[in-house]
Formats: structure tokens, C-alpha cells, sequence
């Protein structure tokens, strides 16, 4: 059981930036599943499914895409919203993956998981999951906005960001691939 009780042990073998996510996740006692979960939702599905080369250009990968919305590497952290400055080597997974860690800290200390694991709330498990997506999409305001009017996933992009990363995470424990 990883940090604030979200499960999940090794990652499935054979999945792109496994290695790096796994790492970067257990250093900081976080679920590396949860945090596939997130790294696919952001970018890795897009490379596996040849959209990020359609879209960027031969070359083009989960690790050294920048989007239009500005957003950098396999977790899409934007630099300028979460307050942290961009590490050089950024397209190195687990620079990227680390970083992600940091911001997943960053927002914490601003309120993310303690916000959601306290009272009132006391979420766990895809609840907690859901919740903390939302708030790494929208920010923590736009998801705390959001659950104040009955869905936390209201100002994430299309609607349902922290539900298709929870999608993601269960597909993971149950030893699948989260685009399938």
C-alpha cells in the first residue's frame, strides 16, 4: 500500500516508461499504478495509438511532445501553471516522471491529496483517485468547484478526466494495458 492507501504493486511488464514511472513513484512511496494511470491518460496512449506522430511529426514521442496547450513530456506538466521550473532534460522519462512527482507534491502542499483524504471527505481508493486526477487537470480550485457542484470531473478537459484515469488504474491492477 503506497501513500495515502491508493494500491498497487509492480506495473504489468512490457509497457512503454514503466521503468521510469515505477521508479520515480515508489521513491516518493506513491502508487506507480495510479501514476501509469495518470502518465498514460497525458500522453502514453497517444504515442501507442501513432496519434502524437500524425499530429507533431516523425519522431514524436510520449517523452519529448509538446503540446499546443503547452503542456511538456509523458505527464504534460506545464511549467507555468504548476510554479515549478522545467528541468533541462525534461525529455528523459524519469526526469519527466520525477517532475510529475514534484508537481503531485507541489499541489499537495497547496491541498490535493490531504484536501481530499480529510475530513469531510476522507476519500480513498478510485474515489480518492478520481478526485486527485480532477485536481491535476483542473487544478485543485477547479476540482474542489467542481465536487462543491456535484462533479468533481465538471472543469477537467472533456469532462471526465479523473474517470478515464481511474478507467486507466483498475485496467492496471487487473494486469491490463489502460488503452485497450
Amino acid at each position: 500500500m503506497s501513500r495515502w492507501g491508493i494500491s498497487g504493486g509492480p506495473l504489468p511488464s512490457g509497457l512503454p516508461y514503466a521503468d521510469a514511472i515505477q521508479t520515480a513513484f515508489e521513491e516518493a512511496n506513491l502508487s506507480p499504478m495510479f501514476g501509469y494511470a495518470e502518465g498514460s491518460e497525458e500522453s502514453i496512449k497517444l504515442e501507442v495509438s501513432g496519434y502524437l506522430v500524425e499530429a507533431y511529426g516523425a519522431g514524436t514521442t510520449a517523452a519529448n511532445v509538446v503540446s499546443t496547450s503547452g503542456g511538456y513530456g509523458l505527464f504534460q506538466l506545464t511549467p507555468s501553471a504548476s510554479g515549478i521550473a522545467l528541468p533541462e532534460n525534461w525529455q528523459d522519462p524519469l526526469v519527466n516522471a520525477r517532475f510529475a512527482v514534484e508537481h503531485w507534491f507541489n499541489a499537495a502542499a497547496q491541498g490535493g491529496f490531504p484536501y481530499w483524504t480529510a475530513a469531510p471527505f476522507d476519500f480513498e481508493g478510485t474515489t480518492l483517485i478520481k478526485c486527485v486526477a480532477a485536481s491535476f487537470n483542473a487544478g485543485l480550485g477547479g476540482a474542489m468547484r467542481g465536487h462543491e457542484e456535484g462533479d468533481v470531473d465538471k472543469y477537467t478537459e472533456n469532462g471526465n478526466y479523473g474517470q478515464r484515469v481511474v478507467d486507466a488504474y483498475l485496467k492496471l491492477i487487473t494486469g491490463k494495458v489502460p488503452w485497450a
